[in-house]
């Protein structure tokens, strides 16, 4: 499948009804599908339309990919203000320029990757137990918040916006 960045201007997409336009277009490293980044988060219960008009995207076996569209329903938890599991609070979510994370003292590092799986973020946890992630630099969208220590990991979604 060629690089659809060039082509993001091809899709179209809709949250109930309402233009969410695309910051960025990226293949996935299977190269079995594409990864639209939008510029607004998605909330569980939005009705997500996706729309494809032709322009020069080839499927994976060479083939141009023909007009489609198609709707669904998001059915997962995005964006809530506050995430806590076993003790630690992430917050806030969505987040700007400045994640926190509290209650961190059983854990060694933290790692934060984003949806292509590309590792943006790594570094070793303090003992203060609480922890200020300046994430002015991340692009807008969802990343994966990971805490480990050698014997397990703790893992959270999060939104940039």
């Amino acid at each position: 499948m060629a690089d659809p960045s060039a082509q993001a201007s091809n899709f179209t997409i809709t949250v109930n009804s309402t233009p969410n336009p695309i910051t960025s277009a990226a293949l996935n490293p299977t190269k079995r599908s594409i990864i639209l980044t939008l510029s607004s988060a998605i909330q569980s219960g939005d009705v997500v339309t996706i729309s494809y008009n032709p322009g020069s995207l080839n499927s994976a076996i060479g083939v141009p990919v023909s007009a489609f569209s198609s709707s669904v329903t998001n059915k997962t938890n995005t964006a809530v203000d506050v995430i806590s599991n076993k003790a630690i609070i992430l917050y806030p979510n969505p987040f700007a320029d400045r994640l926190f994370i509290s209650n961190t003292n059983n854990y060694k590092w933290i790692k934060i990757v984003d949806m292509l799986g590309k590792e943006v973020l790594q570094t070793q946890l303090n003992q203060s137990g609480a922890l200020e992630i300046n994430t002015s630099k991340l692009k807008k969208g969802m990343y994966i918040i990971i805490l480990a220590n050698s014997n397990n990991q703790t893992i959270f979604k999060a939104v940039k916006k």
